[in-house]
């Protein structure tokens, strides 16, 4: 931890450590165990960081090939490597590794060793010990498939924790049915009532023929 001189306080990227980790999480091939030739660390002028000691715990190896050989120094034209078979059977292969000093890690090397490729780690951790701060993080890092290949990886900032998985999608609506539903014809309405019977139509009304009235009698005749 350090002070700014104005009250407030900050974080050392990278922190200084004497003891790191290496947490090996994935290989080229799984389950073929993990092996590398060489390690090296850099500080900031990207000089070397000497490591004096070197562990695997929970690991197993042939003799020859312990995890002391990623401090040998020899990375070309030899067959020294550090190789974890028991990585063929577990989630992790730790490496630890103490430093001679205190110093910050700004970059730092893997070799690749001289056959076996499959066995070249791909995802891992680097933390501090004990603190267990992630100095760095690479996940699906392809080393070159070649005997003693070098490759550097530098830090810069704290790193990224990996992306959450995506929560999954919701349900998709169901389809609406390429043709519309077919409902039953409706009936066929009943035939209209016929109209009532017309009343019968009855002959006008004559007025009743009256006899014609007598006429009137004849005045004698003279005699």
């Amino acid at each position: 931890m350090a002070n700014s001189g104005a009250g407030v306080s900050f974080i050392q990227w990278p922190p200084a450590s004497l003891r790191v980790a290496f947490l090996f999480t994935e290989t080229a091939v799984p389950e073929r165990g993990l092996q590398l030739n060489e390690i090296k660390f850099y500080d900031e002028r990207q000089e070397i960081i000497p490591i004096l000691e070197a562990s695997n715990p929970g690991g197993f190896s042939l003799p020859g090939e312990g995890p002391v050989e990623v401090l040998d120094g020899l990375r070309v034209g030899s067959g020294s490597k550090w190789l974890d078979l028991n990585k063929a059977t577990s989630d992790v292969s730790v490496l630890e590794l103490t430093l001679e000093s205190a110093t910050p890690i700004r970059s730092y090397s893997l070799w690749t060793g001289k056959h076996a490729f499959g066995r070249n780690p791909r995802s891992w951790v680097l933390l501090t010990r004990p603190e267990n701060i992630t100095i760095d993080l690479r996940q699906d890092q392809l080393l070159p498939a070649i005997p003693f290949a070098q490759r550097t990886f530098f830090l810069s900032s704290p790193p990224l924790p990996p992306a959450s998985p995506l929560p999954p999608a919701p349900p998709a609506p169901p389809h609406p049915p390429s043709q519309p539903p077919s409902f039953p014809p409706s009936p066929t309405p009943p035939p209209p009532s016929p109209p009532p019977p017309s009343p019968p139509t009855c002959p006008p009304l004559s007025p009743p023929s009256l006899p014609p009235p007598p006429a009137p009698p004849r005045p004698p005749l003279p005699s």
